[in-house]
């Protein structure tokens, strides 16, 4: 028991010498998978998104070399694979289709648990997260150039949802108090999207109702800046820093 004691005093006390508090920014590429970068079209969910763009803003605290917690706010922006879509409508129509250019943009914010290693030169982690996304309007037309009937308007709008992910992070600071790394994750989401397909002609469109997972995988450089101190030695009130 005494021997227990001393080792969680240990631990203890380390933790306590260890806290810190840091700012990361971290932009990337963003890949689609699973149903979001599907393009086939016997799959009703296939949202034929291409690859893209994104990053986000995390702020992380550790209170334990092993145990943080983190909160992100970021998006990521894939554009509609229209080239695709419409070699697809050619084949299966056999009509010279145009589809028009747009691109899928979700913000999200998210907040989880840190676990891995924080020391003062290097910080390896693995952040899983929950949170809340937004996906903004999607609109694009699907058209052949002089037959009327084919010339159709396809609007999603704003959608909302459950957004949850996984983060492996590195940083190896350069400085005290700034760190280069490498950083990826998973991200994807539950949302309802629903829209509405539009003929050209005075007619009655189309309701589009469908389950929508913006998952996509994104890899990225990690920027960090490190603030406050990690070290009893530090006089109180010492303040912030950055740097030795």
């Amino acid at each position: 028991m005494r021997h227990f004691l001393m080792l969680l005093s240990i631990i203890l006390c380390t933790g306590a010498s260890a806290q810190n508090f840091s700012i990361s920014l971290v932009p990337s590429v963003s890949i689609p998978i699973s149903d979001f970068g599907d393009t086939d079209q016997d799959n009703p969910m296939a949202s034929y998104a291409d690859m893209g763009f994104g990053g986000n803003l995390e702020a992380t605290y550790w209170f334990h070399p092993v145990i943080g917690l983190s909160v992100m706010a970021g998006a990521y922006s894939n554009k509609l694979d229209n080239t695709t879509l419409a070699e697809q409508l050619n084949d299966a129509l056999d009509l010279d289709f145009t589809v028009t250019e747009d691109t899928y943009t979700i913000l999200y914010a998210m907040f989880g648990p840190c676990l891995g290693m924080n020391s003062r030169t290097v910080s390896i982690s693995l952040h899983p997260a929950v949170g809340y996304g937004i996906k903004s309007d999607l609109s694009y037309r699907q058209f052949v150039e002089g037959v009327e009937n084919d010339n159709q308007q396809v609007e999603y709008e704003n959608d909302s949802g459950l957004m949850y992910g996984l983060q492996f992070s590195t940083k190896f600071f350069v400085t005290e108090g700034f760190a280069l790394g490498f950083n990826a994750s998973l991200l994807s989401g539950n949302m309802e999207q629903i829209g509405e397909k539009t003929p050209s002609i005075s007619l009655p469109g189309e309701t589009i109702n469908q389950d929508f997972s913006p998952t996509v995988v994104t890899a990225g450089v990690n920027l960090s800046f490190r603030i406050g101190s990690r070290d009893r030695r530090h006089r109180p009130g010492a303040g912030f820093y950055f740097g030795r």
